[in-house]
């Protein structure tokens, strides 16, 4: 038959060839001939420390290979860092190396160390994707990145306010935004901290974003009031009184959720297009029933009674309250599909008994499935459920 897979052409082999680490698609070189320098013309270059048995072998293979590679080709690259702790002078080497050319993709990942960024790595014209985790921004004095349209930060500690809302501020064309973990350097002062998100009023509304993940905390709403997909974490709805109208809004997902009562049904007045909604509930504070006849019912959103497909709520204990609204949404939402109940592990009443007396409410969706899951296998399909809803 022959080698057929050497007779295709450069930019198809360079394709197959970046959906492998950069370390595997060296390895071809030894192939052939034909294979002996072509991975020096990748697209992508993918490191990851996990596949090296020490830091000083990774270190060494990540030098030469930004040594010989073509830079000028490169357009994806990700560092990830998750086993050993890189020097710092290396990796501020390694992103200055690329930060002049035309990269459309920067992914980097440190886990056992907080690196400092350098400046060069915020003034990129052509950056369009932005991943960074485990990172330090220190004297932010100029962004440049006029087409950042995706952007996550995990753990990217800030040293101040004026950092982080000057790097927000200037990604005018964002579209996904994710910030997860700490957002504070742990350097900065108790005081200096109840002051370090009076920046977040004043920052102007994402007009382009249409995905969000953050926390709650942080952000006035009406900055995310134009996104179809979002999850907010460490949310407690009846604290906060900035609550936009979501018109676009068609999943959310709420974590750290710290009690439920007849409030997110009310404030679900402001997402009128809402096809799908997760909340995660944690922790054991409860409304004690005692204090049920003073919270009346509200009336039907337009989106349970128009939209709602899916509905699953995690964290379920079996409280009167929680029984009363899951039975108002099955009994009022009229395109609903899937409602999925996952029990808490505090939980002490007995499912069989709270599974029959879900089981026993109206529906007013004849194509509405209960699910109760004991084991928590379906959040997966919760998500699943979610994307595609997102896909759409």
């Amino acid at each position: 038959m022959g080698d057929r897979i050497s007779g295709l052409p450069d930019p198809l082999l360079l394709h197959i060839l970046s959906f492998l680490q950069t370390k595997d698609a060296v390895s071809t070189s030894r192939v052939s001939k034909r294979w002996r320098h072509l991975w020096r013309s990748l697209p992508k270059l993918h490191f990851d420390d996990r596949s090296f048995p020490s830091v000083k072998f990774f270190v060494q293979f990540v030098d030469a290979a930004l040594l010989l590679v073509r830079l000028d080709s490169v357009q994806m690259f990700v560092l990830k860092c998750e086993r050993f702790s890189v020097p710092q002078v290396k990796a501020n080497v390694w992103v200055n190396a690329l930060a002049n050319y035309k990269l459309t993709y920067l992914e980097l990942h440190f886990r056992r160390q907080v690196i400092r960024l350098p400046s060069s790595l915020f003034v990129c014209n052509t950056v369009s994707i932005l991943k960074l985790t485990g990172f330090g921004v220190v004297n932010l004095s100029t962004v440049d990145l006029p087409s950042l349209k995706v952007l996550h930060l995990k753990d990217v500690k800030f040293s101040n306010s004026e950092c982080m809302s000057r790097l927000l501020s200037n990604c005018l064309h964002l579209e996904e935004l994710v910030l997860k973990g700490s957002l504070i350097s742990d350097e900065v002062s108790f005081q200096d901290r109840l002051s370090f998100y009076s920046w977040a009023k004043h920052i102007a509304r994402f007009e382009q974003l249409l995905f969000a993940d953050v926390p709650a905390y942080i952000f006035p709403m009406n900055v995310f009031s134009n996104v179809q997909f979002m999850r907010l974490r460490e949310m407690l709805w009846y604290t906060r009184d900035d609550i936009p109208t979501f018109h676009n809004l068609i999943h959310l997902q709420i974590d750290n959720f710290s009690c439920i009562d007849w409030s997110i049904v009310r404030l679900l007045q402001g997402f009128p297009k809402l096809q799908s909604l997760i909340i995660y509930k944690y922790g054991d504070y409860d409304l004690g029933d005692e204090c049920l006849m003073k919270i009346s019912t509200p009336g039907v959103p337009p989106c349970v009674s128009s939209h709602l497909k899916g509905f699953a709520y995690f964290g379920f204990k079996g409280r009167k309250l929680e029984f009363d609204i899951l039975e108002y949404i099955m009994k009022n939402a009229t395109v609903l599909r899937t409602v999925i109940v996952g029990r808490a592990d505090t939980c002490e009443r007995n499912d069989f008994e709270m599974l029959k007396q879900l089981s026993s409410y109206p529906r007013c969706s004849a194509n509405c499935r209960l699910l109760y899951d004991i084991l928590k296998k379906s959040i997966e399909e919760a998500r699943r459920n979610c994307l595609t809803i997102r896909k759409l």
